[in-house]
């Protein structure tokens, strides 16, 4: 059984996850590429190349480090709004977290209530989430 996705139960259709910059360490381009099989690779002099809504672009920054820009909605998601790479996401969408600074920020900003941080572990959304 699939794990339950109580941002999207909350009302919130992974607005993390649309129109994301990721910055990635420690990683080479095989891995962009991997995460991302569509994205295009853009020079520092090409960044404000014309995007549509389904681009992604990345910039190698050297040593490890690469700028990842996503229109739209990341395209790993799925009808649903699931991640389906779930299991091997880059580290910083891993290293995002429900409730933390970031996701609150989101969420008032679309005018939705803010999770409080709970153990990732917990299944059940709050109650006063789904009001």
């Amino acid at each position: 059984m699939p794990e339950r996705n109580t941002c999207v139960e909350s009302g919130c259709k992974a607005l993390c996850c649309f129109g994301p910059q990721i910055r990635v360490f420690d990683s080479t381009e095989a891995d962009v590429l991997r995460w991302f099989p569509t994205a295009r690779k853009m020079s520092l002099l090409n960044i404000f190349v014309r995007r549509n809504p389904a681009s992604v672009f990345y910039l190698d920054r050297g040593h490890g480090e690469f700028y990842v820009d996503i229109t739209g909605y990341c395209p790993n998601l799925d009808s649903g709004f699931n991640c389906s790479i779930q299991d091997t996401k880059p580290p910083a969408c891993k290293d995002y977290g429900r409730g933390q600074d970031d996701c609150k920020l989101i969420r008032l900003d679309a005018n939705l209530q803010t999770f409080r941080q709970w153990d990732s572990n917990q299944s059940q959304v709050p109650s006063e989430v789904l009001k």
